[in-house]
């Protein structure tokens, strides 16, 4: 007599029903069996909250020893447990290859995710609870979608490399927003958007190479929006586009440059505009405008 073996796929159809028939839902650590090397460092080290270091520096290509599921890592930030209760802490990676996009649109991610030196295809943080999010040193190729996404601890996309846009319209940000040494690519518009964001803390920008508009019009931002040695390069209108936006201080000074317009019509400051040595450009027209600006103390 030949009994039929179960199919992985089936197998794990078969847990899913049974979980489910025991009011369990969403995914557990046995559908992503086999876990790849890396996912298992991973794995380990998020039940302590500790580094998983698998290389120094960014992966020039896939392998079992940094590959990554997207929907593995998205599992361990939502902070699912498996059948026999295991939660997870921060989840913190340094050189992985994760493969798709990070998709937490939705989620309710009570975990700090560090990404150090990896390569992510696209972060999807549409309509988000975060705790926080940080990247150092990452490739995005595929940019970021945020709007709407809520965060009580801040974003960081430091020292990365971003080849599409980075989208936090209508974001709200119990901390900072630091984009600060990284490059922005967009060809088309918005390198990068907050337009209508709510920042508690501040926008840095500073040392930031975008090409394509960065845009926070009608943004609230309770500190800085600091473009310090920012240079901004314009493939539309603007270069940096803050109409109507209410900020405590704006730094566009000590090396930076911006290629394109700086429109601030109807900007409210409520401490400083500091343009200290820096540049402004536009062979289009108009290289800053700011009618009906407010700024409470002084500008430079």
């Amino acid at each position: 007599m030949i009994v039929a073996k179960p199919t992985t796929s089936g197998t794990k159809q078969a847990r899913r029903t049974a979980r489910k028939s025991e009011g369990v839902f969403g995914p557990s650590l046995s559908d992503f069996d086999p876990l790849s090397l890396a996912e298992k460092k991973l794995f380990n080290a998020s039940q302590s909250g500790d580094l998983a270091h698998l290389a120094d520096e960014i992966p020039e290509k896939r392998t079992s020893a940094n590959a990554i599921r997207s929907s593995f890592l998205r599992f361990l930030a939502s902070g699912g447990a498996d059948e026999g209760g295991v939660e997870r802490r921060d989840v913190r990676l340094r050189g992985g290859w994760i493969e798709g996009t990070i998709d937490l649109a939705g989620a309710n991610v009570e975990r700090h995710l560090l990404l150090w030196a990896c390569r992510v295809d696209r972060v999807d943080f549409f309509q988000s609870q975060l705790r926080s999010f940080t990247m150092i040193e990452c490739e995005l190729p595929g940019g970021m979608r945020g709007q709407l996404l809520r965060s009580n601890g801040g974003i960081t996309v430091r020292r990365c490399a971003v080849g599409a846009d980075v989208d936090l319209f209508g974001a709200i940000v119990d901390g900072n927003v630091d984009f600060s040494e990284s490059q922005l690519r967009q060809t088309d518009e918005d390198a990068l958007s907050c337009a209508g964001a709510t920042i508690s803390g501040s926008l840095r920008l500073n040392g930031v190479a975008a090409t394509g508009r960065i845009r926070c019009n009608a943004a609230t931002i309770g500190r800085f929006l600091d473009c310090t040695g920012a240079e901004l390069r314009a493939t539309g209108t603007e270069a940096l586009w803050g109409s109507a936006a209410r900020v405590g201080n704006v730094f566009l000074r000590e090396g930076f440059h911006a290629l394109g317009e700086v429109r601030l019509v109807g900007i409210r400051i409520d401490g400083d505009l500091d343009c200290t040595d820096g540049i402004f450009e536009n062979s289009n027209g108009v290289a800053m405008s700011c009618p009906r600006a407010r700024v409470r103390s002084e500008e430079r």
